[in-house]
C-alpha cells in the first residue's frame, strides 16, 4: 500500500535552528533519512515549536519503517499546532502502513475537517476504508480526492 505522505517546504532563515531544519530538508530530499532525523533532532532541540521540523522527522521515520516513531513525532507537531493538517494526515498514513485503518480514518477525517480541500486526506482515507473492505466509502473518497487534485485520478 503507498500512502501519501505530505512534507512541509524549507524554513528561510538564519537561526541555528532554521539551518538544522533547512539542512535536514537537504538531506531528506536527497533520501538521506537517518542524516536528515540527526539534523531536525537538533532543529527541535534549538527550537520545540518548530512544527515543520517534528512533520520531517516523522516522515524521516516513516521512510525507514519506523512507523511508531514517526507517529510519535506527528503527534508532538499535533500538540504544538492542533489545525496542522498534514500532521494529521501523515499520522494517518502511519497507522494505515501498520494497519490500523480505523484509526488511520479518524486521523484523516481530523484533516478533512480542518481542510475539506486538502487532497491527500481523502485519496489516504479511500485507501483505508478499501482496506476495511468498505468499497462505496473508498470509491467517494477517490473520486473527491480527483476533483480536488487531478494527481489522484
Amino acid at each position: 500500500m503507498i500512502v501519501g505522505i505530505v512534507v512541509a517546504v524549507a524554513v528561510v532563515g538564519d537561526s541555528e535552528a532554521e539551518l538544522a531544519y533547512n539542512e535536514g530538508v537537504n538531506l531528506f530530499e536527497r533520501g538521506l533519512f537517518l542524516s536528515s532525523i540527526a539534523e531536525f533532532d537538533k532543529a527541535i532541540q534549538l527550537d520545540s515549536d518548530n512544527v515543520g521540523a517534528y512533520v520531517r522527522r516523522g516522515a524521516s521515520y516513516n521512510n525507514i519503517s519506523e512507523h511508531q516513531s514517526a507517529i510519535a513525532n506527528y503527534t508532538s507537531a499535533i500538540e504544538h499546532k492542533p489545525s496542522h493538517v498534514p500532521a494529521y494526515n501523515n499520522r494517518g498514513a502511519s497507522y494505515s502502513l501498520l494497519g490500523q485503518y480505523r484509526r488511520s480514518i479518524e486521523d484523516f477525517d481530523k484533516a478533512i475537517e480542518f481542510d475539506p480541500s486538502f487532497a491527500p486526506a481523502y485519496d489516504n482515507r479511500g485507501r483505508s476504508y478499501y482496506k476495511l473492505k468498505q468499497l462505496d466509502r473508498s470509491k467517494v473518497d477517490h473520486v473527491k480526492a480527483c476533483s480536488l487534485d487531478s494527481k489522484y485520478c
